[in-house]
């Protein structure tokens, strides 16, 4: 089972409704910029996840992870990001600062 699907029906409806009406306030739709890409910021989305879905924002946190829901014993990272483009980039996909001395020592293994 999905994580969208272990969601109430309702929390859903909530969440699509939040994503639209701020869609419908923003520049998502203005045909006179650069890219006509639509966006939605990141952030947004993640504060109208937790709030929503009562979940925890981590993304402080310096964790894989943007926010945390809990499941009775089970907790699931749950990880919201935005791509522009379709090409290749060097876009984030997540912060690992913490573990910035491990991967360097296995840099290093590899010169």
């Amino acid at each position: 089972m999905s994580i969208w699907n272990r969601y109430t029906k309702e929390q859903r409806e909530s969440y699509i409704k939040y994503l639209q009406t701020y869609g419908a306030f923003s520049n998502l739709f203005l045909q006179k910029r650069k890219s006509s890409i639509p966006y939605i910021d990141s952030k947004f989305q993640e504060t109208i996840y937790a709030r929503t879905f009562k979940c925890e924002k981590v993304d402080i946190g310096n964790t894989p992870h943007d926010v945390l829901s809990v499941f009775g014993d089970e907790r699931i990272g749950i990880g919201i990001k935005t791509w522009m483009k379709n090409t290749p980039s060097f876009q984030k996909v997540m912060q690992i600062k913490s573990y910035r001395d491990d991967i360097e020592t296995y840099k290093k293994l590899g010169n």
